[in-house]
């Protein structure tokens, strides 16, 4: 089994920040990680990251249940439609 070296993934995260800080990457688009970093820190310091996390898998667990009805729902009468 494949596992990336501790190197690699953090040459991807100094060429990410370089990339930003540098105007090759839009910060718009995707923020370095030192910002993602200290942002999350003061979520969690503030209290408010677990009440967005909350409401975040909330709303992909609704997706994800609503999506499999749909689907189960399709299958079912493509089973019933073909036999």
């Amino acid at each position: 089994m494949y596992r990336p070296r501790r190197g690699s993934c953090l040459s991807c995260l100094v060429a990410w920040e370089l990339a930003v800080r540098t105007g090759g990457l839009s910060s718009w688009v995707l923020p370095e990680p030192l910002a993602v970093v200290k942002a999350a820190w003061e979520l969690i310091q503030s209290g408010d990251m677990w009440a967005n996390v909350k409401a975040s898998a909330w709303r992909a667990l609704t997706g994800f249940a609503i999506g499999g009805d749909i689907g189960f729902v399709l299958g079912l009468g493509t089973g019933l439609l073909a036999g």
